[in-house]
């Protein structure tokens, strides 16, 4: 038998709130693997993959609903939909830069 973890333990070990992980569970995203006998929520390793997953995912700029989408998806498919954010996170970047510039150009003004 694994390692498992209540709601709690989960949420403090993985630095996530227990509504994000309760969201992530009503729209299948992840699944508890048991209770125990007080009848808490217990997540295995796999479920605890599954959760920062999800949280690396919408790191990237996806929803949840695109999540969900991916989880079942070829991975081909996921791996197109990945250079497709990479692409927009590298455009954001240059943008931000040009931000980053024009904020220095003013500090070396002052």
């Amino acid at each position: 038998m694994g390692s498992y973890k209540t709601l709690r333990e989960v949420c403090d070990c993985l630095h996530v709130t227990r509504r994000a992980v309760q969201g992530y569970e009503a729209i299948g995203l992840v699944h508890s693997s048991s209770t125990n006998k007080y009848g808490h929520l217990l997540y295995n390793d796999k479920a605890m993959e599954a959760i920062k997953e999800v949280k690396q995912y919408q790191q990237f700029g996806f929803r949840l609903k695109e999540i969900k989408e991916l989880q079942d998806a070829p991975n081909q498919v996921v791996r197109e939909e990945l250079e497709k954010k990479v692409a927009c996170l590298k455009e954001r970047q240059k943008e931000l830069e040009s931000i980053i510039d024009a904020a220095n150009e003013i500090l070396d003004m002052l």
